[in-house]
């Protein structure tokens, strides 16, 4: 007894084991470059004259527009991703790692869904100070080059030291980097970590009066710093193989997160 003759699905090819549909013979589904199948890739003529199964589809994969570069990261593409034009096909993945003297915060690898978007977003590279601030810690003592978010960790109880601050939102150079960042609201009293960036040359500096903390105004023009904010944490976590070491400063508090095994890094000065 023979079975019906089947057509090749959209997209697909279609090859039998023989060249008669009787029973015991094979049809074999395949794909063209840039689709799935869906459904069994093999189906068998049976006794009773049917196919053992339906006919499988061609779907066609999806795509994502390439998500470029991280500042201050290395990108690795894997030789199996398959890129097309200025895209990636779906289950590609690219690898992000930051360079030396860099903290990455967010995964350090991103796969092409099903819908056509990537499964998280671009981690980022903060630079990670040497200089243990104290509440007296100029901002430019911290920051460098222009446009470059250092990290830091504020020591606590900085709201009761005299220091200067001079500035709202945008921080003359000389003021102290941990009491702008309690005034600026990104830490409290009780210290944490902030991303501090070189604003550039600004004048006219704005004082006010903010979280117990009195910044003062100042006419002329100065180099001068702000607070960016910290890298969004990847939407699954952190990345794979790093975990919390608690790190000795000369103040107890803060802890960093570094690769299972390594050190802190050790770069020059911000």
């Amino acid at each position: 007894r023979k079975c019906p003759l089947l057509s090749a699905p959209a997209n697909g090819r279609l090859t039998f084991s023989t060249n008669e549909l009787v029973v015991g013979v094979t049809a074999s589904i395949t794909c063209n470059m840039h689709h799935r199948l869906i459904g069994s890739q093999t189906l068998t003529c049976m006794e009773d004259g049917n196919w053992s199964g339906e006919l499988p589809l061609c779907d066609k994969l999806a795509s994502c527009p390439d998500p470029g570069n991280v500042q201050f990261a290395d990108r690795l593409i894997p030789p199996d991703a398959v890129r097309l034009g200025g895209h990636f096909i779906q289950d590609s993945r690219i690898e992000y790692k930051c360079q030396p003297g860099y903290e990455q915060l967010g995964t350090d690898t991103i796969l092409c869904l099903y819908d056509g978007t990537w499964s998280d977003n671009l981690p980022s590279c903060i630079k990670v100070s040497t200089i243990v601030p104290d509440c007296n810690t100029k901002g430019s003592e911290i920051v460098n080059n222009e446009g470059v978010s250092v990290r830091i960790i504020c020591p606590p109880e900085c709201v009761d030291q005299d220091f200067n601050v001079w500035g709202t939102s945008i921080y003359r150079q000389n003021s102290s980097v941990c009491q702008a960042a309690i005034h600026s609201a990104k830490i409290t009293n009780s210290g944490g970590q902030v991303a501090v960036i070189n604003n550039g040359p600004y004048s006219h500096f704005t004082g006010s009066y903010s979280n117990n903390i009195e910044s003062e105004s100042y006419d002329g023009r100065d180099l001068s710093f702000r607070f960016d904010r910290m890298p969004p944490i990847s939407r699954s976590g952190n990345s794979k193989g790093l975990c919390k070491e608690k790190v000795k400063y000369p103040y107890h508090y803060g802890q960093v997160y570094l690769p299972l095994g390594s050190s802190i890094p050790k770069v020059r000065d911000a």
